[in-house]
């Protein structure tokens, strides 16, 4: 059984169709290599928990650290009740032990929020960890009743290293970076107060919502969360996670102008074209990704799905390619193995602020 510390990734990732579609297409070698954070969200046309995580493993049959959303429009039909405080949250134990049974490579996360109870807390950590072993503990570190919760789980855990804690701020902007950066070195320091041995993932995203004042047709974009990773200390104070190139916070669709876009994730920055102007969806995504493998931050040796969509995408082969949520899946397809590449080259601990100033510029 592998150790935290043998991950050097950990992508959060949602139980939605463009999410699931890149990620059971990354390459077998790769799966092997990250711990997903998987946040159960309601499938169209199967609402409920069960299969939303029979779903997961059908797209990645790797270990997992399994988590059930309540954000109010992703969340499964039956997530109130397992967020229930009853029992010492005996509807979200019994519901893991039940899937354990079907897929042993889950790894619980435990219950968090407001109303539950110190006890129930306590309690429901203490089940975890005695059914299954390891358990992981996410909060966010700008909220203070949340870091005591963290602290707590790291004062009455029987063993330090069946604990994950991860520190995720959520959405990070230019004008919130310093305030995530903050909090996730206070949280970090809190809890290696209390042992220095406690593993502990940096975590949250940058990937934006709209993409116009960035660039008109091209352009690239900081990933903050790399920089706040580097500036805590990188791999050597923490383990890196990010939301695999998804933004934060979900948002119903809406009616706007068709714009087609591609991304591509280099070191530091996502770079993207942009394409309007046309009814003809084939000739706009032709030429975003004709630029996109031109680009000077294009890794013609990478031979992944979502470098060869981009490229025959390229030839004029659109295909099934002619919707934003095919893009999704190929952004986050391409930001799984490239992030895994960048850890391994050691990219992500040695890159500087001189080397990411050449990509901060809009084109």
């Amino acid at each position: 059984m592998k150790k935290f510390s043998d991950y050097r990734y950990f992508p959060s990732i949602r139980t939605r169709q463009s999410e699931l579609e890149g990620v059971s297409n990354i390459g077998e070698s790769t799966k092997s290599k990250f711990l997903p954070v998987v946040s159960l969200t309601k499938l169209k046309g199967r609402q409920d928990a069960d299969s939303a995580i029979d779903k997961w493993f059908d797209s990645f049959n790797n270990e997992s650290i399994i988590e059930i959303s309540n954000d109010p429009v992703l969340k499964c039909i039956d997530s109130d009740s397992l967020y229930l405080s009853d029992k010492h949250c005996s509807n979200w134990i019994d519901f893991l032990k039940n899937q354990k049974g079907k897929y042993n490579k889950i790894i619980p996360a435990a219950i968090f929020h407001k109303d539950l109870g110190q006890r129930d807390y306590v309690k429901q950590l203490e089940k975890l960890e005695s059914y299954f072993g390891r358990f992981v503990v996410k909060i966010n570190p700008l909220k203070s009743h949340e870091l005591l919760a963290a602290t707590m789980a790291a004062s009455v855990v029987d063993d330090i290293s069946n604990v994950l804690f991860i520190l995720d701020v959520g959405q990070i902007d230019s004008s919130r970076q310093d305030l995530c950066l903050d909090a996730t070195i206070r949280g970090i320091n809190m809890l290696r107060n209390i042992d220095p041995r406690i593993e502990i993932v940096s975590s949250g995203t940058s990937f934006p919502r709209t993409f116009a004042e960035y660039g008109k047709e091209s352009g690239a974009i900081s990933m903050l969360e790399w920089q706040n990773y580097l500036a805590v200390g990188g791999e050597k104070i923490a383990l890196y996670g990010d939301a695999a190139s998804i933004h934060g916070e979900f948002y119903p669709g809406s009616y706007a102008k068709f714009v087609a876009r591609i991304d591509y994730p280099t070191p530091g920055v996502w770079r993207f074209e942009r394409r309007s102007g046309s009814d003809q969806r084939d000739e706009l995504y032709q030429l975003a990704a004709k630029d996109i493998v031109t680009d000077e931050g294009w890794d013609d040796s990478l031979e992944v799905w979502g470098t060869e969509i981009i490229k025959s995408v390229s030839e004029g082969n659109v295909n099934r390619f002619k919707s934003p949520s095919k893009w999704i899946s190929v952004r986050v397809n391409l930001h799984i193995e490239r992030m895994i590449r960048f850890i391994e080259d050691g990219v992500l601990s040695h890159i500087n602020d001189d080397d990411t100033d050449e990509y901060n510029s809009v084109e």
